[in-house]
C-alpha cells in the first residue's frame, strides 16, 4: 500500500517531541521572567518568588525533557525535532546558569545547587547529543 521508503511517525516519538515542546516552553517562561526580575525593579512578570518560579517552571522543565529523552531514546529512530529541542533547552540551561554566576562576579558566594543545574543542564544537552547520534547511526548507509 505504501512505498518503501514510508515511514510514519511513532506514537511514542510523537508524545516525545510534545513533551519536549513544553518543557522548552517552559524553560523559556522561566528565563523572560528571572530576565524581568534582574532587569527590573518588578519582582518579574509572573506574581511568584523565587523559589515558587524555579520549582514551577525551572523543575517541570527539567523533569519534561528528562521524561522527553526517555520516550524518544527508547525508540528505534529518535525523532529529530526531540533531539534538537533536547540540546537547545540543556545549552539553555546551563549557559543561563554559568552566565548568572559570571555576571554576578562573586564565585565565591555561589550556591552549590547553581552549579548542580548547570551540570544537570548540560547532561540535558548530552542526552541530546546522544539521540542526535542513534538516530545518525541508524540512518547512515556504509
Amino acid at each position: 500500500m505504501y512505498p518503501k521508503t514510508y515511514n510514519p511517525t511513532s506514537r511514542q516519538n510523537r508524545i516525545s517531541v510534545y513533551v519536549s515542546v513544553a518543557a522548552i516552553t517552559l524553560l523559556l517562561i522561566y528565563l523572560v521572567d528571572v530576565t524581568v526580575s534582574k532587569l527590573s525593579p518588578s519582582p518579574g512578570l509572573l506574581p511568584m518568588n523565587e523559589s515558587q518560579r524555579g520549582i514551577t517552571f525551572g523543575a517541570t522543565s527539567t523533569t519534561l525533557f528528562f521524561a522527553a529523552f526517555v520516550l524518544g531514546f527508547r525508540e528505534k529512530r529518535p525523532s529529530a525535532l526531540s533531539s534538537t529541542i533536547l540540546i537547545t533547552g540543556g545549552a539553555l540551561t546551563g549557559t543561563s546558569i554559568l552566565g548568572s554566576i559570571i555576571l554576578s562576579g562573586r564565585f565565591e558566594q555561589v550556591q552549590p545547587t547553581f552549579y548542580i543545574v548547570m551540570v544537570v543542564g548540560y547532561a540535558i544537552l548530552g542526552l541530546g547529543v546522544l539521540m542526535a547520534m542513534k538516530r545518525k547511526h541508524l540512518t547512515s548507509s556504509w
